[in-house]
């Protein structure tokens, strides 16, 4: 899964690597492709209210294949839906089943921060509540938002496995996804740290989705956008044979 900014930005400096592992069906593309790419239309809210809204008033782009629930502890997921994400992870799935769409869940670990997880970092409050299992059971496609780890391709692989097996027995067979980015937060990565992380969990997600972060009302932190990070990541993944 990737944006059309980030797929774009790949593809004006290597355009064969981009070609190779995003112009196909089997990839989750954010907004607008490059032209004549095969890659699945999705759109990405950060709010149920906005899609429910865009449902009504007749604002989804026509050919649309999928949507994405990404419901953070942010200014972009309103309140409500921050402190009870498995109501409208399930308002969100519906509406999107009753428009032929598939699902991503998203749930970030950042929204403990208004639930009653206990005690603990995220990553360990965002298992106790099961969040990815919560979300698992409405959603197609369950993403783990665990990039903020992935300088530590032990404790990434950790917190994507204990959640994809959350997800798993919330849904059998739901394909679950992790996060990477070329900047979490602002942190400075290298390709071989992302390729590591990749590495630690190919045998349990289905792939990721990758961010090519800049400095935006999403992430003030970030820095500007690394293109060539995330290229350096998939010519690694490339060499390796991921």
């Amino acid at each position: 899964m990737i944006t059309g900014n980030a797929a774009s930005q790949l593809q004006s400096i290597d355009p064969a690597i981009a070609r190779a592992y995003l112009n196909q069906p089997g990839t989750l593309l954010l907004g607008s492709s490059p032209p004549g790419w095969s890659s699945t239309s999705t759109e990405h809210f950060a709010s149920e209210a906005a899609f429910a809204w865009a449902v009504a008033a007749g604002g989804l782009p026509s050919g649309l294949q999928a949507a994405v629930y990404d419901n953070e502890g942010w200014s972009l997921t309103p309140t409500a839906e921050q402190q009870d994400p498995q109501y409208y992870e399930q308002q969100f799935s519906a509406l999107a089943h009753s428009q032929g769409l598939t699902t991503v869940m998203a749930p970030a670990p950042d929204l403990v921060s208004g639930l009653s997880c206990g005690s603990g970092t995220y990553a360990q409050r965002y298992l106790r509540c099961n969040l990815a299992g919560m979300a698992a059971g409405y959603g197609d496609v369950v993403e783990i938002q665990a990039q903020s780890l992935e300088t530590n391709a032990g404790s990434y692989s950790s917190l994507v496995s204990n959640a994809a097996s959350q997800a798993g027995a919330a849904h059998p067979g739901v394909v679950v996804l992790a996060g990477l980015s070329t900047g979490p937060n602002g942190a400075t990565i290298t390709g071989s740290e992302m390729l590591a992380a990749a590495q630690a969990t190919a045998a349990t997600v289905a792939g990721w989705w990758l961010n090519i972060p800049g400095t935006s009302v999403s992430c003030p932190a970030c820095r500007s956008p690394q293109p060539m990070i995330a290229d350096q990541f998939l010519r690694a993944l490339d060499a390796h044979g991921v």
